[in-house]
């Protein structure tokens, strides 16, 4: 089943949208770090894993101005970055419930800003998912 509500989102109130084109380099600042929200807006659904699974985000980047996944560091908060694993998935727990106030923070941060913030083709896998009636 596709998502039909469930999206990233660039505040996490869920009234932006995240726009992939141009690459993710634009929400980036100048440390390297962004903060994106997977959520929906609408209060009458939710998302989980297929078969009942966690919903788990893992970072890649692939592609001729790509960072190296080991760059790349992914937490549900800023503090976390710090002990971040990079390059290992987020687990962002069994259930998302729609509605506002309930979206999932996704801090990313690009460790090594030697090619600077170039890559166009950073992307955040999600393993398969559904969205369901809550």
């Amino acid at each position: 089943m596709a998502l039909e509500t469930f999206k990233l989102w660039t505040d996490a109130a869920m009234t932006n949208e995240f726009d992939w084109s141009g690459g993710a380099k634009k929400q980036f600042n100048a440390d390297g770090y962004t903060v994106l929200y997977f959520g929906s807006n609408d209060n009458t659904k939710q998302c989980r894993g297929v078969g009942d699974t966690d919903i788990v985000v893992t970072p890649t980047d692939t592609g001729s101005d790509a960072h190296a996944i080991t760059e790349i560091k992914i937490a549900s908060t800023s503090a976390g970055l710090a002990g971040a694993t990079p390059g290992a998935a987020l687990n962002l727990g069994k259930i998302a419930a729609g509605g506002v106030g309930t979206a999932k923070a996704i801090h990313i941060r690009m460790t090594d800003l030697t090619g600077g913030l170039a890559s166009t083709a950073l992307q955040l896998l999600f393993n398969e998912l559904e969205e369901l009636a809550a």
